[in-house]
C-alpha cells in the first residue's frame, strides 16, 4: 500500500525531472528543439511537418517572434500559437505556395521561443529553402 507521502514524493520527482536545469545552461533539457530544423522543398514536395519540442518533454507554449524572408512562398502555419495551448509537441507545417515562380531559390524563417521561468526565452529558428527548377 502506497503512502500519500509516497505519492507526493513520485509527483515531486516527476516535476522537477522535467524542470530545466539553470545552473547548466548546456544541459539538453534547456534547449528548445524543432525537427527537422531546415529542409529543401521542391514543387513535387512543397510541404513538410516540423516537430517543436523540448528535450525534457515537458509541456510548454510556443511563440513567434518573427518571420523573414520570401513569406508571399513558404509560410508557416502553428496552430498552436493562436489558442496558447501547453503541448508537448507543437506541430508547424511549413507550405511553399508555387504557382507561377519562376525558377530560382525562395527562402524563409520563422523564429519561435517559449518562456522559461528560470532562463529567460528558449529560441529556436526554423528554415526553408524552396528550389523551383
Amino acid at each position: 500500500m502506497k503512502t500519500p507521502l509516497t505519492f507526493l514524493t513520485l509527483l515531486l520527482c516527476l516535476a522537477v525531472s522535467c524542470a530545466p536545469t539553470p545552473d547548466e545552461p548546456d544541459r539538453a533539457e534547456n534547449k528548445l528543439q524543432h525537427a527537422p530544423q531546415s529542409q529543401l522543398l521542391t514543387p513535387a514536395q512543397p510541404t513538410r511537418l516540423v516537430k517543436s519540442t523540448l528535450v525534457c518533454g515537458c509541456g510548454f507554449v510556443l511563440f513567434v517572434d518573427g518571420m523573414g524572408g520570401d513569406t508571399n512562398v513558404i509560410t508557416y502555419s502553428i496552430p498552436s500559437v493562436a489558442t496558447g495551448a501547453t503541448q508537448q509537441s507543437h506541430d508547424v507545417t511549413v507550405s511553399a505556395n508555387t504557382t507561377g515562380l519562376a525558377a530560382g531559390s525562395y527562402t524563409s524563417w520563422v523564429a519561435l521561443h517559449m518562456d522559461d521561468v528560470l532562463k529567460g526565452p528558449l529560441r529556436d529558428t526554423i528554415y526553408d529553402t524552396l528550389s523551383v527548377p
